[in-house]
């Protein structure tokens, strides 16, 4: 059986070289053939350097190169360009357990499922005790997800049998990063679930998550909630086929709530780091209904809940 492990990379040739540095001890379990594909995605710093340069005792590691912006499309250049039974999706930030392939494959490799949701948890040094554990699950953190109901793979830690990809044939470029920012491994999930494929839980098999510590300051999350908003509005309405109604009213209700909250919570503001649950949910409303205007304009991409992009193809 075969294996690729796929990570998506632009600019973080420092996190990258860490990150294959974790991955060269990690051990290859006997009958796995395992390799290392990473995508560079249009990089200008040393990352083609790191990446040639890395090296594993245990698998090969192979360079490809997709000039067009957004996660999404390096990995399904890198779809297009693997024939692996098994494709283990992870980050260009992470550092692996030695027995993560073994473990991570298992479900697959036993029978009866078809993707395996790893756990992620947050590097130590990167832990305050001033920011609220819900601002680490925006950033992949696990810690909260019910092992027995799977229902959301995260894309720092997932396993994914290549029978899959035969029926939902790729990521959608319009989501993720270079699109509306987030949520590629969110419409995956949906429509994975809906096809009736199985989903197991391996959250104890965790990778350390060594993200950038500015993420975690109040206006990156103010960042995050618009891109959360406007791929939420993207998914209901072109995946979901959901009505919304009376879409700007809701907005300017929002909006008026939002500014009432912020006038008696005038301190949340000020923060240097993490943001109240609250402040992020009006946020991310806000940034739903506006986007709600510009999708509700256009032909819906997919029929409702379907596996194949129809319409808004990007090239």
């Amino acid at each position: 059986m075969k294996c690729s492990i796929l990570i998506s990379t632009y600019n973080r040739a420092t996190h990258l070289r860490e990150t294959l540095a974790s991955l060269g001890r990690v051990q290859v379990p006997q009958g796995i053939q395992a390799e290392a594909v990473i995508i560079d995605n249009r990089s200008t710093d040393e990352t083609p350097e790191v990446i040639h340069n890395a090296h594993s005792p245990v698998m090969p590691i192979r360079y490809l190169y997709e000039p067009r912006p957004g996660k999404s499309h390096a990995l399904n250049r890198a779809l297009a360009a693997t024939q692996s039974d098994i494709l283990l999706f992870t980050d260009d930030d992470l550092r692996f357990p030695t027995d993560w392939i073994e473990r991570m494959c298992l479900p697959i490799r036993q029978g009866g499922f078809h993707g395996v949701v790893g756990g992620v948890k947050t590097a130590p040094h990167l832990i305050r005790p001033e920011i609220d554990a819900f601002c680490y699950e925006l950033l992949a953190d696990t810690g909260n997800f019910d092992p027995k109901n799977p229902t959301q793979m995260v894309g720092a830690n997932m396993a994914i049998a290549r029978e899959v990809f035969s029926r939902i044939p790729a990521f959608d470029p319009e989501l993720g990063p270079a699109g509306h920012g987030s949520g590629e491994e969110g419409i995956l999930t949906l429509q994975f679930l809906c096809a009736g494929f199985r989903l197991a839980t391996a959250l104890n098999v965790t990778v350390e998550h060594h993200f950038e510590k500015f993420r975690l300051q109040r206006k990156s999350f103010v960042a995050l909630a618009d891109k959360v908003g406007r791929s939420t509005a993207y998914v209901l309405y072109h995946w979901d086929h959901y009505g919304m109604t009376k879409a700007p009213a809701r907005l300017m209700r929002e909006r008026l709530c939002y500014l009432q909250w912020r006038l008696h919570n005038a301190g949340e503001s000020r923060r240097e780091f993490g943001i109240h649950p609250t402040e992020m949910n009006f946020l991310v409303e806000i940034a739903k209904y506006r986007q709600w205007k510009i999708e509700s304009s256009r032909p819906r991409n997919y029929e409702k809940h379907g596996l194949v992009k129809i319409n808004g193809i990007k090239s």
